[in-house]
């Protein structure tokens, strides 16, 4: 699965946004209704767990947080091998660059459904 098919996947649907956990548990019942094979919680090092991937695409899911704190932990996946891109599920508005450590990078915003 595409990078922009994530993208579009989250912008399609209504998630709930209070509680990180909750909303996590709801994508994974959205992938796995809609047969998309993923990974959840995978750990690339001691203390670098991305919250899903799909294929080589690491997913993290953010509702809240500092924006520096959320880019560093972005950063820090994007520096692993089995990274070959990454999609910034998000609430918070930010700004995120195109690209990280050479790996492309997409932001979803998880408040377009609600739209």
């Amino acid at each position: 699965m595409s990078p922009e098919a994530i993208v579009a996947f989250f912008h399609a649907r209504r998630f709930p946004l209070t509680d990180e956990k909750i909303l996590q548990a709801r994508i994974a019942e959205c992938l796995v209704k809609e047969n998309i094979e993923h990974e959840r919680e995978v750990r690339l090092a001691p203390g670098d767990i991305v919250d899903f991937m799909i294929g080589g695409v690491a997913i993290e899911v953010k509702i809240g947080g500092r924006k520096r704190s959320i880019y560093d932990q972005c950063e820090r996946y994007c520096e692993h091998e089995r990274v070959e891109a990454l999609v910034l599920a998000t609430s918070v508005a930010m700004g995120f660059p195109p690209e990280i450590k050479g790996k492309p990078c997409y932001v979803a915003s998880l408040g377009r459904g609600w739209l």
